[in-house]
């Protein structure tokens, strides 16, 4: 055999090898790590099925939209027998986006809001993150289910000073119960139904948002999101001492993204923030498990100077985000010292290789941050299965005992 033709026999056997790794890849990279097993106590839960299970999924505008988080509702809607969407916020009435199966009415029509990403924060933040304040003294509010989805219960999340929220024709006030500084309305619908109609009184009510409930379900989902939200914005003892209010037992991270859009990266402030909020969560939330996912890849907009018509004009071009890559060695590296699980959702999708191939398939949106309706059902959809591979995995072996012994096995 020639030299030329050992070259090329050589160069082909590399390019095989190389072409199996890169596509077992995706199958290891769609799995959840999670080498301490802190997840198999949940899926014991939901199997048990003696009370239903709460899952708080915790972001940042990819969550507020709720294109990332519907194919997990729905997914786990079909596997585990969910319905009913959990804590809402209406994002809508202070004009912001809004989940689009849930539709919001009120009057006013525009509240004012208190919320964790404004400059001036927000004192009393409920579990969502914000505080809602309509302004006059009778306010009404109209909560409905696009897609049909029915609930027989209303959770309402209020201040000690505000007055409980009715429904006369439809809805019974069962009673109240106080989590710190919040108060929670029970209201017992006479039926099942896919919209109530609240009624509220007093001009300096606060509320902190409602939960649509189905008593026959056996998983609670929550997805809790808001636009612009970084690491830190979550982790404060005000947030997740507000969080036990929907008492998780799973909390699914999926921050990162905003903290890693910018131009001076600081790997020792970005870890002090992902370790902060581990610390808030399992602090307020003891009960809870952590899942902390990687954010997606991204780009980054930077600006350049061109002479034109002897004039130095500013344009702006998109280049990969290289700190999308870092966030994500970072989330996956401090998840395996705090014995939390995780998902790469960066490597699942490619990393910043892909970006081209993501923005030619139109996932990826024109400011290169934010992904299309397409792009986030796909993050869900790889979330969800990789949810799903775990909870059938704890099922189908049999759990060690020493799992269950420990109340903080995810530390």
């Amino acid at each position: 055999m020639t030299i030329s033709k050992q070259f090329k026999y050589h160069f082909l056997w590399l390019c095989v090898v190389v072409c199996g790794v890169l596509l077992a890849a995706p199958s290891f990279a769609q799995r959840i790590t999670d080498p301490s097993h802190t997840l198999d106590v949940v899926w014991k839960q939901i199997k048990e099925c003696k009370e239903p299970v709460s899952i708080v999924h915790l972001g940042d505008s990819h969550v507020q939209a709720g294109f990332f988080s519907q194919p997990l509702r729905r997914t786990l809607e079909q596997k585990c027998d969910l319905s009913g969407y959990g804590w809402v916020g209406g994002h809508k009435l202070y004009g912001s986006n809004q989940v689009g199966e849930l539709k919001f009415l009120a009057t006013p029509r525009r509240w004012a809001t208190e919320r964790l990403t404004q400059v001036a924060g927000c004192s009393t933040p409920g579990p969502g993150g914000l505080v809602f304040k309509p302004g006059n003294a009778h306010h009404l509010l109209n909560i409905e289910t696009q897609d049909g989805s029915l609930f027989n219960r209303v959770l309402v999340y209020r201040t000690a000073d505000t007055a409980p929220m009715q429904d006369y024709d439809k809805a019974v006030l069962r009673g109240s119960c106080r989590v710190n500084d919040i108060i929670v309305d029970t209201l017992e619908l006479r039926k099942p139904s896919s919209s109530i109609t609240l009624q509220g009184n007093g001009r300096n009510a606060k509320y902190f948002g409602w939960q649509l409930m189905n008593t026959e379900q056996k998983l609670l989902f929550h997805a809790i999101g808001l636009n612009g939200a970084r690491l830190d914005h979550y982790a404060v003892s005000q947030y997740t001492d507000a969080l036990q209010a929907l008492r998780p037992r799973l909390i699914i991270v999926s921050l990162g993204s905003n903290d890693a859009y910018t131009y001076k990266w600081e790997t020792a402030e970005v870890e002090w923030r992902v370790r902060s909020l581990i610390q808030k969560l399992r602090e307020s939330c003891p009960d809870a498990r952590l899942l902390l996912t990687t954010p997606p890849p991204a780009y980054i907009r930077k600006a350049y100077t061109v002479r034109r018509n002897r004039k130095r004009v500013k344009q702006y071009h998109l280049y990969p985000n290289e700190n999308t890559r870092k966030m994500a060695e970072l989330i996956m590296r401090i998840a395996g010292k705090e014995h939390c699980a995780a998902f790469n959702l960066y490597g699942a999708l490619g990393g910043i290789e892909v970006l081209p191939a993501l923005k030619k398939s139109g996932e990826i949106s024109a400011d290169g941050i934010h992904y299309s309706h397409q792009g986030y059902a796909r993050h869900g959809k790889l979330l969800a299965t990789a949810l799903l591979k775990s909870m059938n995995s704890e099922i189908k072996t049999q759990s060690s005992p020493m799992l269950f012994t420990s109340s903080h096995p995810d530390r």
